[in-house]
């Protein structure tokens, strides 16, 4: 336990050393693809709240008409939703070859490994990051209609409800970017299963940074929240694992 505590506590206190890193490297640039992301996001949400409004129930001549109309409108509104809830998932998956890089990057900063750069590998480690992505986002909302299907009979968990799917999401959040440094020393996804859960307490402290970010307002955590997070996965995992003594790294000085 006191493992777990201490851990989430490094994946929260790693966020100002990612900033300091951020403003001492001048790695300002690797804020433009989720800016970029962020506007699309907003357009997006206000082209369908203009769809929206447009939308009115016409006059219909039968019950069956009027239950199509509703019917389309109850789908466009669930899309909406489901791509609210989607957010963090669309930023892993849409900013994973970022991603990767810049861990690498942060990894090279801190102590001077390189990799064998190759587009093949490159391209692996993209699939691998949407496949994580896309199997923590099944888990994650299995859970969630597990728990809800939990308390229907166990009413006393219910004011439960908001701390526990928060950790949820915090744990995987944290696992989408622990996953990036586990790929560079060749762990399979088992076995990063395996490691994630030894420090679940990281993954959920890093996880719960990034995610409190997407609250401020107009999606101006899509900007701050995948930067800053993967910058402090590394630098967390660095104090965790020794990222200098990875054995299928190239080496030179620490920049």
């Amino acid at each position: 336990m006191e493992q777990f505590f201490n851990e989430f506590w490094l994946g929260i206190r790693t966020y100002p050393d990612a900033v300091k890193l951020i403003v001492r490297k001048k790695l300002w640039a690797w804020f433009i693809p989720p800016l970029v992301l962020s506007i699309l996001i907003l357009l997006g949400a206000w082209w369908l709240e203009l769809h929206l409004k447009e939308q009115s129930i016409p006059n219909v001549n039968s019950i069956k008409g009027l239950m199509a109309d509703l019917l389309y409108n109850l789908f466009v509104f669930s899309v909406i939703m489901m791509g609210y809830k989607l957010r963090k998932y669309i930023v892993f998956i849409v900013l994973s070859p970022m991603l990767t890089k810049l861990s690498l990057q942060t990894e090279t900063i801190i102590t001077g490994n390189t990799y064998e750069s190759n587009w093949k590998q490159f391209l692996s480690d993209i699939r691998r990051a949407i496949r994580i992505s896309m199997g923590n986002f099944i888990l994650e909302y299995s859970i969630f209609a597990f728990w809800y299907v939990f308390v229907l009979f166990v009413a006393d968990a219910k004011p439960l409800t908001s701390f526990f799917l928060f950790s949820v999401g915090c744990y995987f959040y944290g696992f989408c970017m622990i996953d990036y440094i586990n790929e560079r020393f060749r762990l399979s996804i088992d076995d990063s299963v395996k490691f994630v859960r030894t420090h679940a307490g990281f993954a959920i402290g890093n996880g719960a940074v990034f995610s409190l970010m997407f609250f401020i307002p107009y999606d101006i955590g899509v900007v701050f929240a995948p930067v800053l997070a993967i910058i402090a996965a590394t630098l967390g995992m660095h104090e965790i694992t020794d990222l200098s003594k990875n054995p299928f790294a190239l080496k030179k000085s620490a920049l």
